[in-house]
This record gives structure tokens, C-alpha cells and sequence, in this order.
């Protein structure tokens, strides 16, 4: 009797490991923040925009876009969306990332911050980049809600989410929840225009979630981002 019980349940494990295997892997996003001494600025932009053209090639990268930080321009920001962790794995040996990590090196003036993410949502709203975007408004917006008042947080933040993506000018509007470290939200939006991005922030959707804010939220960070992707 035993003998059969533990076949049964070995089959059953089996199955089960493969029905797993057949699951899609989960995307992994990347939000990659590098600071640097002035003088090797523009060598930088210039090897990370090859970068960029080059892995847009790439079959398994949905998204990989390159800002310069509007507040502080030493500070650069990658924000990058993968298939899986083995096509990041893949990207990481190619020739000119590796190109863009020696001028990165020679003047790091902090350790560079790489934060992984996994959407919020199971779909992404990002428009492929197309045409002249050096006037669009990108925004990295990073929460911290308080454990006790997640579900609220995200239950209120649903509703901005939805009000952001019908509103014009809008061509990305995505939620990602940090799995390393965990705990936190990282909000990616791009608008067309900083016209565009304000008449979104006087909307009665934002408004009724500021109206929570404090309550709901520990601390928030927020960068704005100058478009270095094309050249």
C-alpha cells in the first residue's frame, strides 16, 4: 500500500515539474543607474547609444532605453526589459556591452545601483521607440508603500494606471514590483511632451490618489530623464 502511495506521488511530482518547465518564464526588468566624472561623459553616450542600437537587435529584448538624469547629469539610467533571465545572461557576453563597461569603469565616481523588477502587470503598454523622442518626458518614479497599506496602494494606484494610459500624449505608463531588493514599486512613464505630463498630474485621477498619498506611501523617489537612446 505504502509502495503505492509513493509511486502515485512520484508521478504526480513528475507531472507537476512539467507542467512547470512548460510555464512561460517571467520577464525580468532592469532599472541600471550609473554616476560619472564629467570627462568621460560624452565617450559614455556615445558607447552606451551602440549599445542600445545594437541589443534592439537582439530577438529577446523587449525594451532597452538610455536616459541622462535632467537633476543630475553625471547620473545616467538604463531601464531594460528581458524575456527571460537567460536571455539577459546571453546579452551580457555580447561585444559591445562589454564596450560600454570599460568607459564606464574609467570613471565611476559610485557603484553603479541595479535594481530587478518583474511587471506588475502581466502586459506592458510601451510604445517602440519611432521618431525624434528628444522631447518626450520620461519619468522613473520609485514607492515604498507601507507594508500594512500595499493592497491600498495598489488598489488606488489601479485606477491612475488605467486613467494613464487612455490620456493623450501617453506612450508608456508601467508599474514594476522590485525583486531584489524586494519591497518596493517602480513606476516607468514617458509622455510625449512635459505638456502632456503636466495635464496628467491636474487630472481628477492623480488627484484622488495624492489625496492618500501620506498615508499610503513611506517615501518616493523621482528622476526625470533626457532620451539618449537615439543619437
Amino acid at each position: 500500500m505504502m509502495t503505492g502511495l509513493k509511486s502515485r506521488a512520484a508521478l504526480l511530482g513528475a507531472i507537476l515539474a512539467s507542467l512547470t518547465s512548460q510555464l512561460p518564464a517571467e520577464e525580468l526588468a532592469l532599472w541600471v543607474k550609473v554616476s560619472l566624472k564629467p570627462e568621460i561623459h560624452e565617450r559614455y553616450i556615445v558607447a552606451v547609444q551602440k549599445n542600445v542600437e545594437e541589443t534592439r537587435k537582439e530577438p529577446s529584448s523587449p525594451r532597452f532605453d538610455f536616459y541622462q538624469d535632467t537633476a543630475s547629469p553625471g547620473v545616467f539610467h538604463q531601464f531594460e526589459v528581458w524575456k527571460d533571465q537567460a536571455a539577459l545572461d546571453d546579452h551580457l557576453k555580447q561585444p559591445y556591452v562589454k564596450a560600454s563597461w570599460k568607459v564606464r569603469d574609467e570613471g565611476e565616481t559610485a557603484p553603479k545601483e541595479v535594481i530587478k523588477m518583474a511587471p506588475y502587470r502581466a502586459t506592458t503598454t510601451a510604445k517602440a521607440p519611432d521618431g525624434d523622442l528628444s522631447g518626450s518626458q520620461n519619468v522613473i518614479v520609485v514607492f515604498q508603500p507601507e507594508e500594512q497599506l500595499k493592497e491600498e496602494f495598489l488598489s488606488e494606484f489601479d485606477k491612475v494606471i488605467e486613467g494613464a494610459r487612455k490620456a493623450d500624449g501617453n506612450l508608456a505608463f508601467e508599474l514594476y514590483r522590485t525583486t531584489d531588493p524586494a519591497g518596493k514599486f517602480v513606476l516607468f512613464e514617458r509622455w510625449a511632451s512635459p505638456a502632456d505630463y503636466a495635464k496628467h498630474l491636474s487630472t481628477p485621477y492623480v488627484a484622488a490618489f495624492y489625496k492618500h498619498f501620506e498615508a499610503l506611501v513611506e517615501n518616493r523617489v523621482r528622476h526625470f530623464g533626457k532620451d539618449l537612446s537615439v543619437k
